[in-house]
């Protein structure tokens, strides 16, 4: 009868971290660079983080891309902790665009991370392994 009962606390403890929230603390922040408001490269910005929010959650919760047009170029990751949910990797992807955009608006470059998700862009490739403080 013991055994049963330290079996059952078990799976729930698994089933509460499987569905928790995700931890919106932050751990890191850097941004780099101006840019002007209406500008192609804050287009660029913008349809990257659009997408990294959709498609990071549907993509294995690591997920990369890339905006180009004319002489533009602006590339994108975006990665939760795999312990999330995909609403839960969505909403921390929103979390830490907001708190992104409250420090770094129009920023050539910028890397924010949460705990359990970060949002990186730039003007160049990623280089193996991808971004991480």
């Amino acid at each position: 009868m013991g055994s049963t009962a330290i079996t059952l606390c078990i799976i729930c403890s698994l089933s509460a971290v499987a569905s928790a929230e995700f931890n919106s603390t932050p751990e890191y922040l850097s941004c780099h660079g101006q840019i002007q408001p209406l500008s192609e490269y804050q287009s660029g910005v913008e349809t990257v983080v659009r997408d990294l929010i959709a498609s990071t959650p549907r993509s294995g919760f690591n997920y990369y891309n890339k905006y180009e047009k004319e002489d533009t170029e602006v590339y994108g990751h975006g990665i939760c902790n795999g312990l999330l949910s995909i609403q839960e990797c969505g909403d921390c992807l929103r979390t830490v665009n907001a708190y992104r955009l409250h420090y770094c608006t129009f920023v050539v470059t910028a890397q924010a991370v949460l705990v359990d998700c970060e949002m990186t862009f730039h003007n160049e490739r990623f280089h193996h392994g991808g971004p991480r403080h």
